[in-house]
C-alpha cells in the first residue's frame, strides 16, 4: 500500500462501487437487512445514513 501510495479508504472505495466484488455484495445484504428490520423498502441508490441518524436522535430524546 505504501509503495503504491494507496490508502485503505481508496482501496475500500474501489471495491465498494464494484458490483462483482464481495464487499459490494456484503454491503447490499447488510443494507437490505437493516431496511427489513425497520420496515423500510430497500432502494439500492438510497443512502440510509440520514434516516438512521434521525431515528437515533428521536430515540435519544425519549431516554
Amino acid at each position: 500500500m505504501k509503495e503504491k501510495n494507496c490508502g485503505i479508504t481508496q482501496l475500500y472505495n474501489e471495491f465498494f462501487n464494484e458490483p462483482a466484488s464481495k464487499l459490494y455484495k456484503l454491503h447490499k445484504a447488510l443494507d437490505e437487512a437493516v431496511c427489513g428490520v425497520y420496515g423500510w423498502t430497500y432502494e439500492p441508490s438510497k443512502n440510509y445514513n440520514e434516516q438512521l441518524f434521525s431515528l437515533n436522535q428521536e430515540i435519544a430524546k425519549l431516554q
